[in-house]
């Protein structure tokens, strides 16, 4: 973990720097429904969003001895960054 200056408070992060300006300076939040998990991050100096979501996805795949695997799904998408702490992305 280091320590980085988000808005005026020193925060501890364990996210990298922003891939887009490499800036220090990110938020995340949390959300799960179900079986998803979502993590989104949010680069304060550029506006850059990032969404990692994760799912349990049950298979049956030949010659395998468990029947739940991980997916996993990146994206980097760039939203305006006024909606970020909102609850509507429309």
């Amino acid at each position: 973990m280091k320590k980085v200056e988000i808005r005026g408070e020193e925060v501890e992060t364990e996210f990298g720097c922003c891939p887009r300006c490499e800036s220090d300076a990110v938020e995340w939040t949390n959300s799960r429904d179900l079986d998803v998990l979502t993590s989104y991050v949010h680069c304060v100096d550029c506006g850059l969003n990032t969404f990692h979501v994760e799912t349990s996805a049950f298979t049956s795949l030949p010659n395998m001895d468990y029947k739940t695997s991980l997916m996993k799904y990146n994206s980097w998408i760039k939203t305006n960054p006024k909606l970020w702490h909102e609850d509507n992305w429309e």
